[in-house]
């Protein structure tokens, strides 16, 4: 494995799209998914306060609301199950 490639573990997380799901249910669903990393990637090696967003087109879009949106309740002294500061950059291709 070339050497670059080491170390980095991938993980991809889906969301319902219209008409299965509205876009807060996209959100949700984004929002669980990385708490879900989060919470786990510890166990695959991994260090939960060096996490990578990326999202491309709507994932991109839905990726910053769900930044937006965690900031927001973080902000407001809410329980959070993750936080913005575990994710060291975002790239938003093409939507965000």
């Amino acid at each position: 494995m070339p050497g670059f490639l080491q170390d980095i573990i991938v993980a991809c997380v889906d969301y319902r799209n219209f008409p299965q799901g509205t876009i807060s249910d996209m959100v949700k669903d984004v929002s669980q998914g990385i708490s879900f990393v989060c919470n786990i990637i510890g166990e695959y090696g991994g260090d939960p306060n060096r996490i990578y967003l990326m999202g491309q087109s709507a994932g991109a879009h839905v990726s910053a609301c769900v930044l937006l949106e965690q900031a927001i309740r973080e902000s407001r002294g809410e329980n959070t199950s993750w936080s913005v500061s575990q994710i060291k950059a975002y790239f938003g291709l093409s939507g965000g």
